[in-house]
């Protein structure tokens, strides 16, 4: 600032204050005195307006998070990498070195309404190639534990980016390997247990944790629900028959254990009559 303000000085002295002599040189005097208090009054503007503006942005944007029940905050510091986690409270966040993301840590639920009916856009297929639909529940949360090193690959949307393409490439092949039968009645709770084996660990390398996967209704296509629900009625009829069958052949093999014991009772008494 000082070498500009004395090449402009020396320019006004050799071409204009010389010729006028001593009103030339308080002329430059003034002139200096007044560059010089513009210069640092604009500064001092300058540097009043940064203030306002810095003020202005930590009351719109205060550098402070909360951290709400039911979840943690994780905030990564961008100058050691380093992640700390807080359960509660209100957390400091310094824009452009702190990075805070926010995870629930109730359970959360993923459910594909496309493969949940057997004429949706993406159905299961059974093992004689029929389509099916299939209401299924996958429960998850977020693994605590390991959470302070997966929150740099976590995605935003944790339940589209990383727990239906788990879900998927278990499920369908999974379902592939069993008839219709078996998936609408038989082998239920076997397929659950299959499922539950196979995505437990593929839930875990995410950092995440597979709480509970149901099988709830299961949509046939109507032609194959009617003769299958026809067939189900019929063996339920069978078994009624059988388990009737079954009681009445109890019955009878009591009447005949009474009437063995009133035998026995009776020749029993008379042998004492005999004796008697």
């Amino acid at each position: 600032m000082s070498g500009r303000l004395d090449a402009l000085f020396e320019f006004v002295r050799r071409g204009l204050i010389e010729p006028l002599g001593r009103l030339g040189g308080l002329l430059v005097a003034a002139f200096r005195s007044l560059a010089t208090g513009l210069w640092r009054f604009r500064w001092r503007v300058v540097t009043t307006a940064v203030l306002v503006l810095i003020v202005f942005g930590l009351c719109v944007h205060p550098p402070f998070d909360s951290v709400h029940r039911g979840e943690v905050l994780a905030r990564t510091d961008a100058l050691d990498g380093s992640v700390s986690l807080y359960t509660a409270g209100t957390v400091l966040v310094l824009p452009g070195i702190h990075q805070a993301r926010h995870y629930s840590i109730r359970d959360q639920v993923y459910r594909p309404t496309e493969s949940a009916s057997a004429t949706g856009s993406a159905p299961f297929q059974s093992v004689e190639g029929l389509s099916i639909g299939v209401d299924l529940t996958v429960r998850w949360t977020v693994d605590l534990a390991h959470l302070s090193e997966m929150t740099k690959v976590f995605p935003d949307d944790i339940s589209a980016d990383f727990v239906a393409p788990a879900v998927q490439g278990i499920v369908y092949p999974t379902f592939a390997h069993y008839s219709v039968r078996e998936i609408f009645s038989q082998r239920r709770t076997e397929i659950k247990e299959e499922l539950i084996a196979a995505l437990k660990p593929k839930f875990t390398a995410m950092g995440l944790v597979l709480r509970e996967v149901d099988i709830g209704k299961v949509d046939l296509p109507p032609d194959y629900r009617a003769g299958m629900e026809k067939l189900l009625s019929e063996e339920l009829e069978t078994e009624k028959i059988d388990y009737t069958l079954q009681l009445k052949e109890g019955q009878v093999k009591q009447q005949q254990l009474e009437a063995e014991a009133d035998k026995v009772r009776r020749q029993t008494a008379a042998e004492a009559a005999g004796q008697e």
